[in-house]
């Protein structure tokens, strides 16, 4: 008879456990709620928000802003552009990137690896965005926000695109 109970209760679990999936009702596609024009060309780092507190950008004194840049034209098929100075001698780095937008989210793919940042805010002048990352390299999870604003191109400027 507990041979039975037990097989009974095992089935009643199983059964109630499952989740019955339906292939007419699919899940419908996730929509993008920015498209990639409004994300399109330069843009300068402002202010960063580490755990809730409030830092400005350290952009190196003498040297340019460090920035990034949007690009979707032929050549340059959805790149991603940082460019970060490095040291008082205004030393630069680059880093290259692809992008695309998922629903709220940019994804930047650096090799195997993939960035994903909510949007908070996207307007014709400010991007602010979160990610949940470890910024200062503790070994716990930081809530980091970027808040970057909208630049003019430059005559000259290699990366810019009108």
């Amino acid at each position: 008879m507990k041979k039975y109970l037990t097989l009974l209760f095992l089935f009643l679990i199983f059964h109630f456990s499952c989740k019955k999936q339906s292939s007419s009702d699919p899940r419908p596609p996730e929509v993008n709620l920015y498209n990639d024009q409004q994300v399109i060309g330069k843009w300068v780092y402002q202010s960063l928000k580490v755990n809730g507190t409030s830092y400005p950008y350290p952009h190196r004194s003498g040297c340019g802003k460090d920035c990034f840049y949007f690009l979707n034209r032929p050549s340059q098929d959805h790149d991603y552009i940082e460019v970060i100075h490095l040291n008082s001698n205004c030393a630069l780095s680059t880093t290259n990137m692809d992008w695309k937008l998922k629903g709220e989210n940019l994804i930047l793919n650096f090799g195997q690896h993939q960035f994903s940042y909510k949007i908070l805010r996207l307007t014709q002048s400010n991007f602010d965005v979160l990610i949940n990352t470890d910024y200062d390299g503790d070994g716990k999870t930081d809530q980091l926000e970027i808040y970057a604003t909208r630049e003019s191109c430059s005559t000259g400027d290699p990366y810019c695109q009108n």
